[in-house]
């Protein structure tokens, strides 16, 4: 965030708006490949666990406590298991990874301690990265047909430049998309998980979530913000399953 302070007047708050990515680029396609393949072996690390508490558990949050039945055809399954994996935090006691003597550590960053012996320096960097950024409703500020999306993030007031050839073809200013989104660069991400789009139109109580986020205090908010973002959601799925 820049001040800029003119004269006679009080300062105004700039914020960067980064670059909408205009062409198609090998080396972000790359790293997607990279980013989803790691992910699949996070997931068949966790499956291997044979463990119903770490599917069952966190889809029925995901759903707000409302479907408990974790669907591996949905058109959501993506977020949810990029969130799963990257930001839901298991209670360790319950499960069988008993080692770790942290009580909050998520799915990724066990899979880090375990394995980072076989892991490369930017599967590492997907892994710390990738629970540093936490899942967001997005809403779409422009776009670049086929290419990439302008989004500014509901909960975070991030505003992201995101490489999505698949969305980008059909979203339109206003759309919403839940996502949990991957750093690749200055202002640049990709999605490790995203929902299908979320119409314009099907505004559900977007509007006043977005006043419960203004009253959040922002250091909190990501955390304090995720039952009703979920709860929001849920309210959206039948817009969602619609627009696949």
């Amino acid at each position: 965030m820049i001040l800029l302070r003119l004269r006679g007047v009080l300062p105004l708050k700039l914020h960067l708006v980064p670059d909408l990515i205009e062409q198609s680029d090998a080396s972000i396609d790359g790293k997607i490949s990279l980013a989803h393949s790691l992910l699949e072996r996070l997931s068949e690390f966790v499956i291997a666990q044979n463990d119903d508490y770490l599917m069952i558990e966190p889809w029925f949050i995901f759903r707000a406590w409302l479907d408990f039945r974790c669907n591996l055809n949905s058109p959501y399954y993506s977020v949810f298991r990029s969130w799963q994996m990257f930001n839901w935090m298991p209670d360790l006691s319950t499960v069988k990874l008993t080692q770790f003597d942290c009580d909050h550590r998520s799915l990724a960053a066990i899979y880090l301690k375990l394995y980072r012996y076989r892991l490369s320096a930017e599967e590492i960097l997907i892994l710390t990265d990738g629970q540093r950024q936490r899942i967001d409703l997005y809403e779409v500020q422009g776009c670049t047909r086929g290419v990439a999306l302008r989004l500014h993030g509901i909960v975070s007031g991030e505003e992201l430049s995101v490489y999505d050839q698949k969305l980008s073809q059909f979203a339109n200013r206003g759309d919403y998309i839940l996502a949990h989104a991957l750093p690749i660069g200055e202002r640049r991400h990709i999605f490790m998980g995203a929902s299908p789009l979320i119409p314009a139109y099907a505004k559900g109580n977007i509007d006043l979530f977005r006043k419960l986020v203004r009253a959040q205090c922002p250091g909190s908010r990501a955390a304090n913000m995720e039952s009703d973002l979920f709860s929001l959601f849920y309210e959206l799925s039948p817009a969602v399953e619609c627009s696949e």
